[in-house]
């Protein structure tokens, strides 16, 4: 609907609004009666939203599951946010100007998925947040140094928690040990982070740990890596401090699938017992300048897909393997060797010593589809976005 919608039928259960349009008059005369409406969504909010229209919004739509306000600007949710007792999924995504929630927003006991990813005026998450106790998905973007242990504690149905752009974040908490449903976590641009807590050991589910662009994060220190037995897929990328994967890794010896580590120019060794690692399908090592030929790399387990890129020092030692493996290319029998070359870019050759030569290898016995890590924390039951998916926006 826009601005010159003048009557909406009342079985309207799910309403889009552009968001250039929210002059509070031609916002609220059609809007009336829809009482019963599900899904409210503002579309392409190029300005401000005022409060007024905020109240009028969630005191007519008492039903609703789904409320989006994607890169609006307000500086606080009016409290009868808390009237939404049936709300699943709020998302406050890229606003500029909020800086706290209403306490009222701890009513909300059905919510799966809050977002507050960009909101980089936060201040903090309300007291009484741990009494979300059936939030599975969580976005934040706040300015807090530590995540608030004691609320954690009732967060114990979150599976999916996103920290993007916590400027102030030095720790995550030692609450973070009630998480024990937490199956994602995702770190990015906290410059202020130096360490993991002890704690994550207690996360029994955790599957996937991402973390991108920690410049002070140094996973040697602590033991924030010890006793996460069930990790799948584990992506490090640009965080400088990083000089060895840490031991505490080796907990995930028979889970691990996807091991990638990206930019992180300190990085300098694979370790031999990365040899354990029984359940690697896909290894990838790019732009580590500093990583070098060792036991470690020569005793990789049979991974299905492996790859090399932007390593001066490695692309020597992985163009002779290239050589051998295509040799044995017409020996379809010979399995003493198990990798073959299946993509070397044509304006690269074998001789040079180009620093940007991208080497890719494939097990002999891998089948020809290509492995997707973004599948790989898929669950298809009890899907927490199924009524409505939070996808991260441009801000």
């Amino acid at each position: 609907m826009n601005s010159d919608t003048t009557k909406i039928t009342g079985r309207v259960r799910h309403i889009m609004f552009p968001g250039h349009d929210l002059s509070e008059r031609k916002f609220s005369l059609p809007l009336q009666n829809l009482t019963r409406v599900r899904s409210f969504s503002f579309q392409n909010v190029e300005t401000s939203v005022s409060l007024s229209s905020l109240d009028m919004l969630m005191s007519t739509f008492k039903c609703l599951r789904v409320l989006a306000i994607k890169g609006a600007d307000f500086e606080e949710l009016p409290s009868s946010v808390g009237n939404l007792i049936h709300l699943r999924h709020l998302d406050l995504s890229c606003n500029r100007c909020i800086r706290k929630l209403p306490d009222s927003i701890c009513k909300l006991l059905n919510l799966q998925t809050l977002n507050l990813f960009m909101c980089m005026q936060l201040q903090d998450l309300p007291k009484g947040i741990g009494k979300l106790i059936n939030l599975r998905a969580l976005y934040l973007t706040s300015y807090q140094s530590c995540l608030p242990e004691k609320e954690l504690e009732g967060l114990t149905s979150l599976q999916f928690l996103y920290i993007f752009h916590c400027k102030h974040l030095t720790s995550l908490s030692s609450g973070m040990q009630h998480l024990k449903a937490l199956r994602t976590l995702v770190i990015s641009h906290c410059p202020g982070l130096t360490s993991l807590p002890s704690e994550m050991k207690y996360l029994i589910a955790l599957e996937t740990l991402h973390i991108f662009f920690c410049p002070e994060l140094d996973l040697l220190e602590g033991e924030g890596m010890q006793g996460i037995k069930n990790l799948r897929s584990l992506i490090l990328e640009s965080l400088p401090k990083l000089v060895a994967l840490p031991e505490g890794l080796q907990h995930a010896a028979s889970t691990l699938q996807c091991l990638r580590i990206l930019r992180c120019t300190g990085f300098a060794t694979i370790p031999e017992w990365l040899r354990n690692f029984t359940s690697l399908q896909k290894l990838e090592l790019e732009y580590c300048p500093l990583l070098c030929p060792s036991e470690g790399m020569r005793s990789l387990p049979p991974v299905q897909e492996l790859r090399i890129k932007g390593s001066s020092n490695l692309s020597r030692i992985c163009r002779r393997e290239i050589d051998d493996a295509i040799d044995l290319q017409s020996e379809p029998d010979n399995h003493s060797y198990p990798w073959r070359a299946i993509h070397i870019p044509d304006d690269v050759s074998l001789d040079s010593d180009a620093y940007d030569l991208d080497i890719y290898l494939e097990h002999k016995d891998f089948e020809t589809d290509s492995y997707d890590i973004g599948n790989m924390d898929d669950d298809k039951s009890e899907d927490t976005n199924s009524a409505y998916s939070f996808s991260m926006p441009d801000c």
